[in-house]
């Protein structure tokens, strides 16, 4: 079974597997687990590259996340953002090594696994940039859930293109579904991890 993806103005293509490696998730919760025992949400941005390997499927070309790059940022319990000064050095921290942004990662320390308004408004930065990218939500409640969303298509991706309200809002029809066709897999590999906030420097 092919898995599609598309915008609301191009014509379906086919997806590329997402690989990533098993130690992300683990990786990233440790690092964030200081703002978690404070109830505070941590993003961190998932960047890596476009290769292509052979493997039992043939040649084929997918993209594999490298890096967890965790940059400056502020949070509260029911959101967070990369501050200013994180953005400039996530784009000169892509452009040095080379990279691709493939999605994001963050926690809800005292909420379920889903996507908010405000999740799904930055799922969709991505998606456009780049239909393969994920957003991992890591849940610290319902047995500590992490879960792996897109935007859908195309009828998420229209609503929020057409939606200019900023914050939490109601939207109605559920605009997210967890990834379950085997365009992500997670594989044993090297990650590395860059985290900017200054206590961590």
């Amino acid at each position: 079974m092919q898995t599609f993806s598309t915008t609301a103005t191009d014509s379906p293509k086919p997806l590329r597997q997402m690989l990533v490696p098993t130690r992300c998730i683990e990786e990233f919760l440790a690092r964030a687990q200081a703002n978690t025992a404070k109830d505070i949400e941590t993003l961190a941005t998932l960047l890596g590259v476009k290769e292509r390997i052979r493997d039992v499927h043939g040649k084929r070309t997918v993209y594999r996340v490298t890096t967890v790059f965790i940059p400056q940022q502020e949070g509260k319990s029911d959101q967070c953002a990369s501050t200013e000064a994180g953005d400039a050095e996530l784009v000169e921290y892509v452009f040095k090594h080379g990279l691709k942004q493939l999605g994001w990662i963050h926690t809800h320390p005292s909420w379920g696994c889903f996507m908010s308004s405000v999740d799904l408004h930055n799922a969709l930065g991505f998606q456009l940039d780049l239909p393969e990218s994920i957003s991992i939500v890591c849940s610290r409640i319902e047995d500590k859930a992490n879960g792996i969303f897109r935007v859908t298509v195309p009828e998420g991706i229209e609503e929020l293109l057409n939606c200019d309200r900023t914050g939490f809002h109601s939207h109605p029809d559920k605009l997210f579904e967890e990834v379950t066709d085997g365009s992500v897999v997670f594989v044993d590999g090297p990650l590395t991890v860059v985290d900017c906030r200054p206590s961590r420097k």
